[in-house]
């Protein structure tokens, strides 16, 4: 039973909607980000099929904003009907700082395709 709930934390933690802010000089512009936000589209499900290297795919660029799905292994994203864009738009809310906007965040288990890839994260990063 206690094993049960430590990894019931440890699934709680590692998947909150809070961004992991990383912003810096060297950060894309906000500006940027909220084009290629918007250049994702309806719908779309930030697929990682990168199962190698950095095991991250560019999802969508513009300017000096790079948007990139990123996991152990492929993975097929988040489910149909969940916009990538709402997570995306949460990191833009809470790590811009002068203009420029970094981070990454690990969507809820809930909304991913197959419910179990804790290491599946969303992220800007300079193009």
């Amino acid at each position: 039973m206690l094993a049960n709930q430590y990894f019931l934390f440890i699934i709680s933690v590692v998947t909150s909607t809070s961004a992991n802010c990383e912003t810096s000089d060297a950060s894309p512009l906000v500006s940027d980000c909220q084009i290629a936000i918007q250049n994702l589209g309806a719908d779309n499900q930030c697929l990682n099929t990168n199962g190698f290297g950095s095991e991250c795919t560019t999802v969508t660029t513009h300017g000096t904003c790079k948007i990139d799905a990123c996991s152990i292994g492929n993975t097929f994203g988040l489910q149909k009907g969940v916009d990538c864009g709402g997570y995306l738009q949460t990191i833009l809310n809470q790590c811009n700082s002068n203009g420029r906007v970094g981070g990454t965040l690990f969507p809820m288990l809930c909304n991913q395709a197959q419910g179990f890839d804790v290491s599946y994260k969303v992220q800007f990063s300079h193009a």
